[in-house]
């Protein structure tokens, strides 16, 4: 979707990045399938300009017993320390990282083996920048995922859906538009006529000469408003495609990862890197903010990952010895994280006992997963106490 620059809160700014993500590469078959019908592989731009990076970190436990370890090893810590030795022990998969992250192509290789193994774009870029990896999400329950799958059904059963809402506002900005700039380039049409008339009535040269002058002044200056009335007329339209086609202007994906041979590869093809979010695309991912509400798996998570960066932000400073630019890196459809970092009012609607102790383990609150490179080069994660979102009065 592309990237949120500057956003303030809580006296910090942050650089979120919404992207889809690719599925998880649990065979190699499921990544192929999912390259040929084009999923989406974006090189996260934020790694590149901030020293710390949050990232997602969801986890559905199934227990209060497998919670106690949640924040001890995060997955894709492991996958990028990984990496990071790999790329110690061999100068050529070295360059073939660096030039993955700079492409944003996934990084392929053919392990000892024999057998391939996959880095995702957020894997390498990680690897290659080592910025501070902060985990700000919780365990959570089960019920997270049902209540999310009836979110689900339900909108799939109702006749009005997300993409069938956004499809009509982008039928209707332009209408919407031209009928407030429309007027507004009626009246200066009015005004350049009303002056051009006063400039031929005039007898008096030097009277005359000014309100031509005038006139044309009010000439270009209508130029200028019709060529701006056009195009964003034009750029109105385009979200007449909905939601998820704003989102994610898609070129030809890779055809197949493969077959995988001896050394490292490559797609031959990338997405190309998501710009920012403004004008009509930062109006697209308001829609899909507000959407978000109905939806606990987004709107509860952004509550929580806002709260617990927020609340981590000294012991970032403490870490870094400043205070930090933070980047966010998260999936296109948890475009209300910024909504939730700005807005304490919304977090708190979110993160009320009743839904905490329904969606999230006790044990994973209050804490906070922190991953800077050690000494010997690859990513150690410690744990850090932080507020719980959890009143005193209700633990």
């Amino acid at each position: 979707m592309g990237v949120v620059r500057g956003v303030r809160a809580g006296g910090r700014m942050f650089d979120v990045e919404l992207w889809r993500h690719p599925p998880e590469p649990d065979n190699v078959e499921m990544l192929q399938r999912a390259i040929r019908s084009h999923d989406l592989f974006r090189h996260p731009e934020v790694y590149d300009s901030n020293p710390v990076v949050a990232v997602e970190s969801s986890t559905i436990l199934d227990n209060e017993a497998d919670a106690n370890g949640f924040h001890a090893r995060p997955p894709m810590v492991d996958s990028v320390n990984r990496l990071i030795i790999l790329m110690q022990n061999h100068e050529e998969l070295a360059r073939a990282a660096r030039e993955s992250h700079q492409t944003g192509k996934m990084l392929i290789i053919q392990n000892e083996n024999g057998e391939p193994e996959i880095y995702l774009p957020e894997d390498v870029a990680a690897a290659v920048k080592k910025p501070v990896l902060v985990f700000a999400e919780a365990g959570y329950k089960p019920a997270l995922m049902q209540e999310f799958n009836e979110v689900l059904t339900r909108r799939a059963n109702t006749a009005l859906s997300a993409e069938a809402v956004s499809i009509l506002l982008g039928a209707a900005l332009p209408v919407i538009y031209s009928i407030k700039n429309g007027k507004a380039y009626a009246k200066s049409t009015r005004q350049y006529k009303t002056i051009l008339a006063e400039a031929r009535g005039q007898r008096n040269p030097r009277k005359r000469k000014q309100a031509e002058e005038r006139a044309e002044a009010a000439r270009q200056e209508l130029s200028i408003s019709r060529r701006q009335f056009l195009r964003k007329l034009s750029g109105g339209a385009l979200l007449a495609g909905g939601v998820h086609a704003a989102m994610n202007p898609v070129r030809p994906g890779p055809e197949i990862i493969g077959p995988f041979r001896t050394g490292y590869e490559l797609p031959q093809q990338t997405i190309a890197k998501p710009g920012d979010i403004t004008g009509n695309r930062e109006l697209v991912r308001r829609v899909v903010a507000a959407y978000e509400g109905q939806n606990p798996m987004h709107g509860f998570r952004n509550a929580l990952i806002a709260h617990n960066l927020l609340a981590a932000a000294p012991i970032l400073d403490e870490i870094a010895g400043r205070k930090q630019h933070t980047g966010i890196v998260l999936g296109s459809r948890h475009a209300s994280i910024v909504e939730h970092l700005t807005d304490p009012a919304l977090r708190q609607r979110w993160l009320t006992p009743e839904r905490i102790r329904k969606y999230a383990y006790a044990s994973t609150l209050g804490k906070i997963a922190i991953a800077t490179i050690g000494q010997n080069g690859t990513y150690e994660v410690s744990v850090h106490q932080i507020a719980s979102p959890l009143p005193a009065s209700t633990r």
